[in-house]
């Protein structure tokens, strides 16, 4: 049957004429099967379209919710960077109020750790691989507790030092808390070499820079004890803040020390101006901080 031929007579109608066709059994038979695949082919292709968008679609918004993750997590990273900055500069000042009221840490506590520390290049981008965005949350999550902890520390340490300086509220006030004159520390504490012998002495203060005739103020509260010429120092004025607090201010203009000995000063009061008198190579203060009459650095009782 397959094999048989087939004729197909086709009559024109009123000529009396007609066309014979011959087809073999297998013809049509083969264009049924073409025409089937093809059908099938195209079913499977809309198929796989439709799964193909599909899939895109979701690739897209996956995307988005990465790049959102992305931004999150750098910008959480950033202010928890700021958290640990922040956390740093409440310890330096704790430590500095306890070095100026003389109330030492506790041995057993250990101050706040650096974590987190600076992210690598690659995260300042917009986009992070996902094995990146793994170990960044960890680092994240790392980080949050150990701030955590600092944090229960820190305020331990704070309510401990509040109560301190509350039952101690005439120390902290006669601290000398600010520099005496605006300008700028051209000599520290301690050692230096000496500019009319060359050598090695100890400074017991610090040199304050500034023009001739700029304020001296009283850093805090006190009485004046001395104020007078001093062969070495030039017109100088020493302050007496109690427990054991002295300060000391030299090379000042004879015409402007505006206290007497016995006169007491309140904090950011004048007392005299900027000069060169005494042993000095041009305008500047020299000031001191005594403690129990040892010098000490002053800049350890600077809070601002």
């Amino acid at each position: 049957m397959i094999f048989r031929k087939y004729h197909i007579v086709v009559f024109k109608d009123r000529q009396g004429q007609c066309r014979k066709l011959q087809l073999r059994g297998w013809l049509p038979i083969t264009i049924g099967l073409v025409l089937t695949a093809m059908l099938g082919v195209n079913v499977y292709l809309f198929k796989y379209y439709r799964e193909f968008n599909t899939v895109e679609r979701s690739l897209n918004i996956s995307e988005k919710t990465v790049q959102d993750q992305n931004i999150q997590l750098l910008s959480l990273h950033q202010k928890l960077q700021g958290l640990e900055k922040d956390l740093t500069r409440v310890s330096e000042f704790d430590a500095r109020l306890r070095d100026m009221i003389s109330l030492k840490a506790p041995k057993d506590e250990a101050r706040p750790t650096a974590v987190g520390g600076s992210p690598e290049p690659d995260f300042a981008k917009n986009y992070l691989p996902f094995h990146r965005q793994e170990l960044l949350a960890r680092k994240l999550n790392a980080f949050l507790a150990q701030l955590a902890s600092d944090a229960k520390m820190e305020k331990a340490r704070q309510e401990e030092l509040f109560q301190m300086v509350k039952s101690n509220q005439g120390v902290l006030e006669a601290v000398p808390s600010m520099l005496p004159a605006n300008g700028w520390v051209s000599s520290g504490f301690g050692p230096r070499l000496s500019q009319f012998t060359g050598k090695e002495e100890e400074h017991l203060g610090v040199d304050i820079s500034c023009l001739a005739g700029t304020p001296v103020l009283a850093p805090a509260p006190g009485r004046a004890i001395f104020a007078g010429w001093d062969d070495s120092f030039g017109w100088t004025v020493i302050i007496s803040h109690g427990f054991g607090l002295t300060t000391r201010y030299s090379h000042m203009k004879n015409a402007a020390v505006k206290i007497k000995v016995g006169q007491m000063v309140g904090r950011g009061e004048q007392i005299g101006e900027v000069g060169s008198t005494g042993r000095t190579t041009g305008p500047h203060l020299h000031y001191e901080v005594r403690l129990s009459g040892v010098p000490v650095n002053p800049m350890r009782y600077i809070i601002g």
